[in-house]
């Protein structure tokens, strides 16, 4: 375990225990921790609590669709590589056969033959560009299956979270029926003995009613949810609710946060990848500025065979207007993906920056939220108190009740946010579900750009 992994693991291992839904008067075991979807017998305790175990989650990436495309152009660029490689010139034989009449009465006819093979000869500089070529395409197809790995990796990850934001809004509906369901029984017994009139029986049963049905269009989301995740990644087993401990603090000290998601950019690799192919092909278009000239052998015989021949063929070709024009195309596009590969570093520089500070924001957000919910259900405790003991009104009960459901809402939300906040931060820092060996570098990152950097 390298050091990166070792902080994480201390990191975690202070979080505190298990997050708890404290709502009004429903039983704190009921609605212990913020349910949410997981995979069938994945465990809380876990390093990726809410998420599907490492391997189912491996598993359905690498046979999306859309991964699979992007290894077909993995293969692409591996033939590539061969075709440029090889030599392109094919060997060329030509047959002449004539019968020529001399004399003055051209009388006199005889035969003559000869056959000519050539082939055009790869100058010994064109090779190496056209190999270097042939491996910038194959590391350019490389980076791009890892850019389609971790675009995959977020929309897995987006898809779970759309899922367990409604599971957290729908259980926390679902504890404020509850809630009110006893609020109307204490109503309920107080109109029996005259205490309080019809009118707050309806007022009760008009929350219950609000509460269930916002509980019930929660549940209906979380399934569509579920079954839009289902359609993106087929081969992701179905999931169910767990629970999950309360998100743990982004600590700058144990990891290097920044340095992690720029190191690992899929982004900048692709655009690195890019100016390098660029650069290549920028070499093998200089290098065809100077024509391959062709060497052939010559044989044949004249005047009915009584003489015979055997030579040597050079042809050396003159570069004209056309191999001049294909290399200045060929330097402009590698001077505007260097541009490029210079903007995607600064992109790459912000959004790390953006993702490490959205990712304490979600943290701290939680918290005040928590802190917040528990104050307003003490105070909706209180309310509801009094009015059991015949003080204030039903009115001021359900207000109570319906500000704390609403912060405990907010705060269930803020539970799953810090959470996602984290994982797309491990996401982009390489930590969390990278690449697998079917999509790995081969040489890309830093040596591509000292090759650029010395040009």
């Amino acid at each position: 375990m390298n050091r990166t992994h070792q902080g994480i693991a201390r990191h975690r291992g202070r979080g505190r225990a298990p997050g708890i839904v404290f709502i009004l008067g429903v039983d704190r075991g009921l609605v212990a921790g913020l349910l949410i979807l997981a995979s069938v017998g994945a465990s809380a305790a876990g390093d990726t609590p809410g998420l599907p175990p490492p391997g189912v989650a491996l598993e359905a990436l690498e046979r999306s669709s859309a991964y699979q495309a992007a290894l077909r152009n993995v293969d692409a660029g591996n033939a590539q590589d061969r075709q440029l490689r090889a030599n392109p010139n094919d060997w060329v034989s030509t047959l002449t056969s004539n019968r020529r009449r001399i004399g003055e009465a051209l009388s006199q006819v005889t035969a003559e033959w000869d056959i000519l093979l050539e082939r055009r000869v790869r100058l010994p500089g064109k090779y190496r560009a056209y190999e270097r070529g042939g491996r910038s395409r194959i590391e350019e197809a490389q980076a791009g299956a890892r850019l389609v790995w971790r675009e995959q990796c977020r929309q897995l990850l987006d898809g779970i979270a759309a899922g367990l934001r409604e599971v957290a809004l729908q259980r926390v509906w679902s504890a404020q029926v509850a809630l009110l369901e006893r609020q109307l029984d204490i109503v309920t017994r107080r109109n029996r003995i005259g205490v309080v009139a019809q009118i707050e029986i309806q007022q009760a049963e008009s929350a219950i009613a609000q509460a269930r049905a916002q509980a019930e269009a929660a549940a209906g989301r979380a399934g569509l949810a579920r079954d839009a995740l289902a359609r993106r990644f087929a081969h992701l087993p179905a999931l169910e609710a767990t629970t999950i401990p309360d998100p743990v603090p982004i600590d700058e000290g144990a990891v290097d946060w920044l340095g992690l998601q720029q190191q690992n950019s899929a982004e900048l690799e692709l655009a690195r990848a890019t100016a390098e192919a660029a650069a290549a092909f920028k070499q093998i278009e200089s290098a065809e500025k100077r024509p391959d000239p062709s060497v052939g052998v010559r044989v044949g015989t004249a005047r009915n065979g009584e003489e015979r021949l055997i030579g040597v063929v050079l042809t050396v070709p003159i570069g004209g207007d056309y191999r001049s024009a294909g290399a200045s195309l060929a330097d402009a596009r590698s001077a505007a993906a260097v541009a490029q590969l210079d903007e995607a570093r600064h992109v790459a520089d912000s959004e790390a920056l953006r993702r490490l500070r959205e990712g304490q924001i979600a943290f701290d957000y939680w918290q005040a939220s928590a802190r917040a919910a528990d104050a307003l259900d003490r105070v909706a405790a209180g309310q509801a108190s009094a009015y059991a003991l015949g003080e204030g009104s039903l009115t001021d009960v359900l207000a109570a009740q319906r500000l704390a459901n609403e912060q405990r809402l907010l705060a269930s939300l803020g539970m799953v946010d810090a959470w996602m906040a984290r994982y797309h931060l491990e996401i982009e820092a390489g930590i969390l579900w990278s690449a697998p060996a079917s999509a790995s570098a081969s040489g890309v990152g830093a040596e591509s750009e000292s090759v650029l950097s010395s040009r």
